[in-house]
């Protein structure tokens, strides 16, 4: 498995478009950010409590690193796609391998792909903190939000590949891989703060792993600089918290943090086990 993990590697770093292209989506959305949505959620039009613009660009920033979680491991499946339309998946298949470790391959190298690239994402991110006069994470928050990465690029791995195994040629996957670049901007909440959601799209957003996902980053950066920042306004604290997607509220219920791992990791694993039914019925046909 690790060998074919290694395989699926090159295949994609060899392919500098696809690298490019995997990001782009995440990197669109920080720069609408920056040129349209700063200036409008953070000079305190919305809450009338001044200029929180450090405040928020710390909060988009959790958004950012989300998204690619699950745009780049899409990107890094054409793989998958491609092999099955080229049928090289014969030639694994006749190979004295099991084959939920074929399957394994792709999981684990859309796995590695979604890290390396989130964490490059996170050294860009960093540089424009301190480009605009903001400091750099703590050590402690560094490691927290690594361990989010890890987990959250799993359930977006197991997602990807189940949906790599719907497809047959590579123009489908192309359509797909936009559609669900461009959702990723608005179900990390990018776009539109969860306030400005109905309801019903709310509640449809908060059942999305990649979602939660953005609400653990947002608990690890932002919680303490949001306190010191709002501590004159402590009646906006709790609204702005929920409003802006740092807390998932179920009617008088606040979600933890070990809910959202729950749900990131529990998705991982549904989709995963998804992925080797979709394929291997794919074999029997």
């Amino acid at each position: 498995m690790i060998k074919f993990t290694k395989r699926n590697l090159m295949l994609y770093f060899r392919d500098k478009t696809s690298v490019v292209f995997s990001l782009m989506a995440a990197l669109i959305t920080f720069l609408l950010y920056i040129a349209v949505f700063r200036n409008l959620y953070g000079t305190g039009m919305l809450f009338g409590i001044g200029d929180i613009r450090s405040l928020t660009d710390i909060w988009a920033i959790s958004g950012v690193l989300a998204a690619p979680t699950v745009t780049v491991p899409l990107g890094s499946l054409w793989v998958l796609v491609d092999d099955r339309r080229q049928k090289h998946y014969k030639d694994f298949y006749s190979a004295p391998v099991a084959r939920w470790k074929i399957t394994g391959g792709y999981l684990l190298s859309a796995f590695v792909v979604g890290i390396i690239m989130t964490c490059a994402l996170l050294v860009v991110t960093q540089i424009y903190l301190l480009i605009n006069g903001g400091s750099l994470f703590t050590l402690k928050q560094y490691i927290l939000i690594l361990g989010v990465i890890v987990i959250a690029t799993f359930s977006g791995a197991g997602l990807t590949l189940f949906l790599a195994g719907l497809f047959k040629n590579n123009n489908a996957y192309t359509a797909c891989s936009l559609v669900l670049g461009t959702l990723m901007g608005f179900l990390s909440g990018n776009y539109l703060p969860n306030g400005f959601l109905p309801e019903p799209v709310h509640m449809v957003v908060k059942m999305c792993p990649v979602a939660h996902a953005t609400a653990l980053l947002r608990q690890i950066v932002i919680k303490e600089p949001m306190e010191e920042m709002l501590q004159v306004f402590p009646d906006q604290m709790s609204y702005f918290s929920t409003f802006m997607g740092v807390e998932f509220q179920y009617g008088s219920y606040i979600a933890e943090p070990w809910v959202h791992v729950a749900v990131l990791v529990g998705s991982g694993v549904v989709f995963y086990a998804l992925a080797i039914l979709v394929l291997s019925r794919k074999r029997r046909k």
